[in-house]
C-alpha cells in the first residue's frame, strides 16, 4: 500500500509496512482522518479500516532476540571457579586501583624491585603509592587480613603492564590467583592440585612440568608448564620449538610475607599460584586450528 498523507490518496497492495503506517495515521493523526472521511466515501474506508484492523495481530509476541556466544575466556573461568569451588575453595573479588602497600610491599617486593619501575606499573601519583595493580597478589594479603586460618581463595581479575602488544603479551589481561594457608601444607599439595585442575581443564594424561624459578612472595617458587597442545612435545613455532607452553608461576608462600600479615610461619604454611586465563582458554579451545570444532567460538587468538 502506498500512502501520501497530504492527498489522502491509498492503493491497497500487500505489504505490511504500509499498512502498519496508515494505521498509525488513522488512530493518532485526526487531520488525516478527517481527510480521508471527505474524500474517500465511507464504505471504501471503513474496508480499508477493517483490512488493516484484521491484519495487525498486536498481541503477537516478537521474534526473539539472539544472544549469541558467551565469551571463551569467561568459559575457561568458569571451569576454574567450578573446579576449585568443588575442592572447598571461595571467590573473592579485589580492586584494580591498588595501593602499593598490598600490590608490593607486602608482598615482599621491596623498593628497587624491578616491577615497582615506571616502565612496568601503571602509577596514578608522583609518589609511585597508587597504581592499577600489575597482578592479582595483592588479593592474598587482603585474603590474609580479613580472613580466619584455614584459607583457601582464588582470586580472579584484570590486571595492567606496560607491556607492547604482541602475540603473547598485552598491557590490559586476567589473572586468577589462588592460595591455601593451614598447617602442615607443602610443595606435595601445591603440585597434586594444580595437576588435578590441568587435568580436569585439558583432560586426562595432559602432561605437566614443574620449574624452579623465582618470586619474590614465595620460596621456593616454580612455574608449571603444559606439554604443548599442537606438536605434542616435539617442537613447534607455537612453543617456540621448546614442546612446552608456561601455564603459571607458583610456590610456598615466603615467610615474611606470612609474618607481615600476623600469621607465625613456625605454625602454618601455604602456597600460591597465579595463572593467565587468556593462554589457559587458548589451550582449552585452540587445540587443534584446523579443526573448527574444537574452538567454535571467536574472542581467542592461537600462537602461530
Amino acid at each position: 500500500m502506498i500512502c501520501n498523507s497530504r492527498r489522502t490518496i491509498f492503493y491497497i497492495y500487500n505489504t505490511t509496512f504500509c499498512k502498519t503506517v496508515l494505521f498509525h495515521q488513522l488512530l493518532h493523526n485526526p487531520i488525516i482522518g478527517m481527510g480521508i472521511h471527505s474524500d474517500i466515501p465511507g464504505n471504501i474506508f471503513t474496508v480499508i479500516r477493517n483490512t488493516l484492523k484484521q491484519s495487525m495481530h498486536l498481541s503477537i509476541p516478537g521474534k526473539p532476540v539472539e544472544l549469541g556466544h558467551r565469551h571463551p575466556m569467561y568459559i575457561a573461568l568458569d571451569e576454574i571457579k567450578d573446579i576449585f569451588i568443588g575442592m572447598g575453595f571461595t571467590v573473592l573479588d579485589g580492586p584494580e586501583v591498588e595501593l602499593a602497600e598490598y600490590n608490593f610491599d607486602r608482598l615482599n617486593a621491596e623498593e628497587g624491585h624491578p616491577s615497582r619501575d615506571w616502565s612496568d606499573t601503571f602509577y596514578f601519583d608522583e609518589d609511585s603509592r597508587v597504581m592499577l595493580r600489575s597482578q592479582t597478589s595483592p588479593m592474598q594479603v587482603r585474603a590474609m587480613e580479613t580472613m580466619e586460618l584455614p584459607i583457601r581463595i582464588i582470586a580472579p581479575g584484570r590486571v595492567y603492564r606496560k607491556d607492547e602488544v604482541d602475540a603473547t603479551h598485552s598491557p590490559m589481561f586476567h589473572q586468577v590467583e589462588g592460595m591455601v594457608i593451614d598447617k602442615g601444607v607443602t610443595m606435595a599439595d601445591l603440585k597434586g592440585t594444580l595437576n588435578t585442575v590441568v587435568e580436569q581443564l585439558y583432560g586426562k594424561g595432559t602432561k605437566t612440568r614443574f620449574r624452579p624459578h623465582h618470586f619474590p612472595f614465595t620460596e621456593p617458587s616454580c612455574e608449571m608448564d603444559v606439554q604443548c597442545h599442537k606438536c605434542g612435545g616435539v617442537g613447534c613455532p607455537t612453543c617456540k620449538g621448546e614442546g612446552w607452553i608456561e601455564l603459571l608461576g607458583a610456590g610456598m608462600i615466603h615467610p615474611k610475607v606470612l609474618k607481615m600479615s600476623g600469621i607465625d610461619p613456625e605454625v602454618y604454611s601455604g602456597w600460591a599460584f597465579g595463572i593467565g586465563l587468556e593462554r589457559t582458554a587458548m589451550r582449552r579451545f585452540c587445540r587443534d586450528k584446523n579443526n573448527a570444532s574444537s574452538w567454535p567460538l571467536i574472542g581467542i587468538i592461537c600462537l602461530r
